[in-house]
């Protein structure tokens, strides 16, 4: 095509925000043909998008500044588009399901109410859509991840869901025969929704789930929870008893039958809170076993803290709020002697010796971004930070960005009124170094992933 396109951005009406990048119009007014000519228009500006985005490297590769010459652009980070099918792509997680040694992704679609799979297509063809199924329709997925809930060596996708759905699902693909069979499935068999099966944990129902992750407790397999809103907590899910004999009693452990055709879960609440985003596992206090770091965005008690496992599962897991001023914590990361965290409050701290003294080192966010979403670490020490500028007040800012060993912020998109997730920091593409995984939500660049261009 000649030149490489950085973006094309053509304007609906007058509002700022209206793009071709997925951006969201104004309603139609004016019956049947208005909403007709609307959807014509979306779907065009979705085709539009994909085909600059698939003829397009990526972003110019030479220093240059955005924005009105405020935003520098130091080197491209190539954009690749996973999929961008739908509506409100909300977290991305990873995890090898069809046994190929290649990190597959799973994301849940919040306003289009899809749980979805994506299968890695090897490094030559990683840089198209990927191959994908809808393993579920269910409404507000919040977040989707990997489990192996059986310990049959297969991993299951568990989805966490808000909204008036209030729900925790297991979705199986299900064998053509015994188990081993499932294990020696072709990714056509992976690709086919009607293998698939969804089965609600009816232990779970009622709570807003927000995030959720596996954890080992000895030889068992669990699930980590954490919720938002009315009766919000972080809950342990089990297939084993591990609260106290009265199993159900809300705090000690509810028991479920019939849901999952399998014996019954049991839910065992650790710690009421406001709004968790972000749960990850280490081994803070180095005792052998993993406890549960956590970040509590809202409410009188919101904190970043660590829950610590103890040696009895069935005993007391004993909270420990980490002594830092009270903050509204987004997601966070672990590294390799603590965590690095994100606020909604221009800023961002690097945590370590968590089980002790803490070392704090509080890092300011890019000039006019407030509304941090995740923080991330790379080997060097480098940080990638994803940002909502959709929402803050100043919104003409680029909404992911690196700060490299100067320093400095640099903006590694340059797309503006962006609502960023989490982020994957993986090996996309079998170079050498790590990529940046991660989804957007409100310009609709859907399921992404940013190349990294070596420094």
């Amino acid at each position: 095509m000649g030149e490489r396109l950085v973006c094309i951005q053509k304007v609906v009406g007058s509002s700022p925000s209206t793009s071709t990048q997925g951006a969201t119009f104004r309603s139609a007014e004016g019956g049947p043909f208005a909403q007709l000519l609307l959807s014509l228009c979306r779907l065009a500006c979705r085709i539009t998008a994909a085909i600059v985005i698939l003829q397009t490297p990526g972003l110019s590769a030479d220093s240059k500044e955005l924005a009105g010459g405020k935003t520098p652009v130091r080197k491209a980070w190539p954009r690749h588009v996973i999929d961008a099918r739908f509506d409100g792509a909300d977290g991305v997680r990873l995890g090898d399901v069809d046994g190929d040694g290649r990190l597959d992704v799973t994301a849940g679609w919040e306003e289009s109410g899809l749980v979805c799979l994506y299968l890695h297509p090897g490094p030559e063809k990683c840089r198209l859509p990927w191959p994908s199924v809808t393993v579920a329709d269910i409404p507000s997925p919040e977040d989707a991840f990997f489990c192996d809930v059986d310990g049959d060596g297969q991993l299951e996708i568990i989805s966490c869901h808000e909204g008036r759905e209030r729900q925790v699902w297991v979705h199986r693909l299900n064998p053509v025969g015994g188990p081993a069979d499932r294990a020696r499935d072709k990714p056509a068999a992976w690709l086919t929704r009607s293998r698939w099966s969804s089965r609600a944990v009816l232990a779970a129902k009622g709570q807003q789930w927000m995030y959720g992750m596996p954890l080992a407790i000895g030889s068992q397999r669990s699930i980590i929870l954490g919720s938002k809103n009315d009766n919000a907590s972080i809950s342990l899910l089990s297939k084993n008893n591990l609260g106290n004999p009265s199993a159900r009693r809300s705090r000690s452990g509810r028991a479920s039958t019939g849901d999952d055709a399998r014996p019954s879960w049991y839910l065992r609440e650790l710690r009421d809170c406001g709004w968790i985003m972000s749960l990850e596992s280490q081994d803070v206090d180095s005792d052998g076993d993993l406890d549960i770091l956590f970040s509590d965005r809202v409410g009188s008690d919101r904190c970043l803290g660590w829950i610590e496992q103890p040696e009895d599962p069935k005993d007391q897991w004993s909270l420990h709020r980490l002594d830092l001023p009270q903050r509204e914590w987004m997601f966070f990361s672990t590294i390799e002697d603590g965590i690095v965290a994100a606020t909604r409050d221009g800023e961002s701290v690097r945590i370590r010796n968590l089980a002790g003294r803490l070392q704090n080192e509080w890092i300011k966010y890019a000039g006019g971004i407030v509304m941090g979403k995740s923080i991330s670490q790379l080997p060097d020490g480098s940080l990638i930070l994803t940002a909502n500028t959709y929402a803050q007040r100043q919104k003409d800012l680029p909404g992911i960005w690196y700060r490299g060993a100067d320093k400095g912020w640099s903006a590694i998109d340059p797309t503006t009124h962006v609502k960023f997730d989490r982020v994957e920091l993986t090996d996309v593409d079998g170079g050498g170094d790590l990529d940046v995984l991660t989804c957007e939500e409100r310009q609709n660049l859907g399921v992404i992933w940013y190349e990294n261009p070596g420094r």
